[in-house]
């Protein structure tokens, strides 16, 4: 009985494993889609070819660069963080790199920095909106990133 319970328990997981593959194919086939009719539709680049390589490096640069998922998962667990608190709990970042990369987000509107008269000043940083929209949108890679991972795990 142990036996049939476990080859039960097995297809089942199977089973799942199989849909939730077919559910991100699927979703990956309608965002790839949705990129090319609506992204490229709107964007008044001098030629259809010439988009994917003027875009796509500023997206990947963006969203994959080091410390910037980190940094944007952090703010928004925390809503609001202040430089030193972001320094300690990334660990292994150093405060030249960070400040940079503080920077640079800002400058992309991904983020907001605030600062409060007080004394000493205090600075916080803040997701924007399109810091939100940004992280909210990288949940289905994440999602997919993890379920490959852990059917990896499974294997070993």
């Amino acid at each position: 009985m142990g036996a049939e319970l476990k080859r039960a328990s097995k297809d089942r997981v199977d089973a799942d494993s199989l849909l939730l593959e077919e559910a991100f194919v699927g979703f990956a086939r309608f965002a790839s889609e949705f990129s090319k009719i609506n992204l490229f539709s709107t964007l008044s680049l001098s030629s259809e070819k010439s988009a994917p390589r003027l875009i796509t490096p500023r997206i990947a640069k963006l969203m994959f660069s080091k410390w910037t998922l980190e940094i944007l998962t952090l703010l928004q667990n925390q809503v609001t963080m202040r430089f030193y608190d972001l320094y300690k709990t990334l660990g292994g970042v150093s405060t030249a790199t960070l400040s940079k990369k503080l920077s640079w987000l800002e400058g992309k509107e991904v983020i907001q920095r605030s600062v409060y008269d007080t004394k000493p000043p205090t600075v916080r940083y803040a997701l924007t909106v399109k810091g939100a929209t940004l992280l909210e949108l990288s949940k289905p890679l994440l999602l997919y990133l993890r379920y490959h991972e852990a059917l990896e795990q499974r294997k070993t």
